[in-house]
């Protein structure tokens, strides 16, 4: 093969002859008719070194004989151009991928004698192909390459594998059984604008079973027209909307189980930002949830306890009951439960259950009522009858106060007087007591010193116990707080438990018997304690005491002390518990919530209560003190 120069300048033909080939950015090697490298050029020896005469298969393969399919061969014989994709090793001995192009040299019509070989490197192009092709196969979701029309032109191996032989279907019919292109396709809104465009599809694989899938596009522009083709992954998240779904049914059923609950629910976060507020919260503390959800300041619906025991470390708190404040600041009792969730040995929420027990207090206290009223027509017999024989004392002093006047007998008529005095007293205290018991009065709450009132009632039977050889010992607090209580109702009440225990101790007929007074403080309560060495109490009358009258003084009392005792402990928002073993003694223990007055009783809900009774009259004597019971 000639080509024909004329009419171009020498300096022309030079460069075209000799400085083109040099100045190829391909390689060039020129070979005989027995494959032997007779010329190459630079970029030939930089990429395969210097061939020294050696030939083709020699110097591109390391082979020691030609290739089974030689195109040089081929070429030298027919003196047809041919083009191929040859593998091989370059100077030092890496693999390498090149395209050869064989063209023959020789006159028009003879038999070529040298072939030229010109050869471009693919190794780099062909890696990234490789790797390409392995990504696009081995992407763990589904992959697939879409021309314009909506047909799969290359689909990757995760997505054969569940929907099948794919390529050459359209999308819509092969991943989703549809007859017509989808209505939100978000690879006709890339086609439309180049853009990536996503959406969520249900898809159904092979064998009909759905799956959910969220379907991502992207182009692959083609220089000529814009965007040809577009790649689509498709991710299946079957199991995320399974467990979505599932989630949002707990959810619901949570919310539906929060919202309906009676008791009232309040939970917070680790930073004490409210999370949870239920209806029945709205109603307790009075105030609407949009008011308090995502808003700090949990802590203020949380009992003080639950608060400093949840600082210390403690997981779980249980307040049988308690005091908590509404949003306006009343005071509200409530049985509390209170969890810590601890993550990582951090706590991170806290929740709260709170049963309300304003309405069961009410029913309490009515309860209590109905039972004094009941008592008070079983106790007018004994009354009437306790009255008679205290008239009978007075008809005698009576007497002897007239027959010492008219006798001129001092002595007669002082003792007729003390006589007379001292029935007064007990129809006073029987009186007093009955009202006190009978009504419902308001507290007459006071700040004051838990020892005093303590103190008071060990001054008052202090000679007493003496004269009786019983030990009557106070136990004070060593620091006491400030509280409120009806001073006169609680002296009353400790009165009556003192009376009761050195009655004990004289009935067991045991020396020497003691008495302890005791105040202390326990959480956010007051304590009052009175503990005997007396005869103590069986089963049967312990659990009487407080349930109607009950009294072992015989004719000597009605009964009434104990009952008057726990509806003024009650009235304070306390409670009054016993403990006691026969021949052993006896414990009553009181406890009062130190702001003195969750039950503490107005005149509009209580039109019938009256204001404290008088308490005078409470010095005992030796004929008085078994009026306390």
């Amino acid at each position: 093969m000639t080509t024909s120069n004329a009419g171009c300048p020498q300096a022309v033909n030079d460069w075209l002859t000799h400085d083109l080939v040099e100045c190829a950015p391909i390689c060039i090697a020129v070979l005989d008719e027995s494959l032997a490298i007779v010329f190459c050029n630079s970029n030939y020896e930089a990429v395969f070194g210097r061939p020294e005469g050696g030939r083709c298969f020699e110097v591109y393969k390391n082979r020691d004989r030609p290739c089974d399919h030689c195109d040089a061969i081929k070429t030298l014989k027919d003196g047809v151009c041919r083009v191929s994709e040859q593998h091989g090793v370059d100077c030092i001995g890496n693999p390498a991928a090149y395209v050869v192009h064989h063209s023959a040299i020789g006159p028009d019509g003879a038999r070529p004698h040298h072939v030229v070989n010109m050869s471009y490197d693919v190794t780099e192009r062909r890696a990234i192909q490789r790797q390409y092709n392995h990504l696009f196969e081995r992407v763990p979701c589904n992959l697939s390459v879409i021309d314009r029309t909506y047909r799969i032109v290359r689909a990757n191996e995760h997505a054969r594998t569940h929907f099948g032989e794919v390529v050459g279907s359209h999308c819509y019919h092969a991943y989703m059984d549809r007859d017509e292109g989808c209505a939100e396709c978000p690879a006709r809104q890339t086609f439309r604008d180049g853009l990536p465009h996503s959406s969520r599809q249900v898809r159904r694989s092979s064998d009909g079973t759905p799956s959910y899938h969220v379907v991502s596009t992207a182009a692959l522009p083609s220089e000529r027209n814009g965007v040809s083709q577009v790649v689509e992954m498709s991710l299946d998240v079957t199991d995320v909307h399974a467990l979505s779904t599932e989630l949002e049914k707990e959810s619901a059923l949570r919310r539906h189980v929060t919202e309906s609950a009676l008791d009232a629910l309040v939970a917070c976060d680790e930073a004490g930002v409210v999370t949870i507020f239920n209806s029945a919260a709205e109603r307790l503390f009075g105030v609407s949830a949009t008011e308090v959800l995502r808003q700090r300041g949990a802590e203020r619906y949380f009992p003080a306890a639950f608060c400093e025991a949840k600082s210390a470390g403690a997981t779980s708190l249980l307040l049988p009951d308690t005091m908590v404040r509404s949003h306006d600041g009343k005071a509200i009792p409530v049985r509390f439960s209170g969890t810590v969730l601890v993550h990582a040995g951090k706590p991170r929420a806290a929740a709260g259950f709170f049963q309300d027990l304003r309405e069961i207090k009410e029913l309490e206290r009515q309860k209590l009522a109905n039972e004094r009223l009941a008592a008070v027509g079983q106790t007018v017999t004994q009354l009437a009858h306790s009255i008679k024989n205290i008239l009978t004392g007075l008809q005698g002093g009576l007497y002897d106060i007239r027959t010492g006047w008219e006798m001129t007998a001092p002595d007669r008529t002082e003792e007729g007087l003390n006589t007379a005095e001292r029935g007064f007293q007990r129809i006073r205290s029987l009186v007093r007591d009955f009202l006190r018991f009978s009504k419902d009065h308001l507290l007459e709450l006071e700040h004051c010193d838990p020892n005093e009132v303590a103190q008071e009632v060990y001054d008052l039977y202090r000679k007493v116990c003496q004269r009786r050889s019983i030990a009557l010992r106070l136990h004070p607090l060593a620091d006491p707080p400030p509280v409120r209580l009806d001073v006169a109702a609680i002296h009353t009440c400790l009165a009556n438990l003192v009376s009761n225990a050195i009655d004990a101790c004289v009935a067991s007929g045991t020396s020497p018997c003691a008495i302890d007074l005791t105040v202390r403080v326990q959480a956010d309560r007051l304590r009052f304690e009175v503990t005997d060495t007396g005869c103590g109490m069986d089963e049967a009358l312990r659990s009487r005491l407080f349930s109607g009258m009950v009294t072992t003084k015989g004719m000597s009392g009605i009964g009434l002390g104990l009952l008057m005792t726990k509806k003024i402990i009650e009235d304070h928002g306390g409670t009054i518990e016993v403990q006691s073993t026969p021949g052993a003694g006896s414990s009553f223990i009181i406890e009062l919530p130190e702001s003195g007055g969750a039950a503490e009783l107005d005149e509009e809900s209580h039109p019938g209560a009256t204001r404290g009774v008088p308490n005078d009259g409470d010095a005992p004597t030796e004929d008085r003190s078994s009026d306390h019971e």
